[in-house]
């Protein structure tokens, strides 16, 4: 990871794509500096999940 942040050029952003078995160890102060971002995200095939536990615009947060 540390690679990767620091191979950003100023005002960047860097995508995680990974699933990590254990929690990160990121440096904060080289991102503020640089004025670079780390974003994540995860995909996964329809056929993963039967039904998505959350669908946008279709749960109501009332109780």
């Amino acid at each position: 990871m540390d690679t990767a942040l620091g191979s950003l050029r100023k005002r960047a952003t860097a995508v995680n794509l990974a699933v990590w078995e254990q929690p990160a160890q990121i440096a904060p102060t080289p991102l503020m500096l640089s004025e670079t971002a780390l974003a994540s995200t995860i995909g996964y095939a329809g056929s993963d999940f039967p039904a998505p536990a959350f669908r946008p615009g279709k749960q109501s947060l009332a109780t």
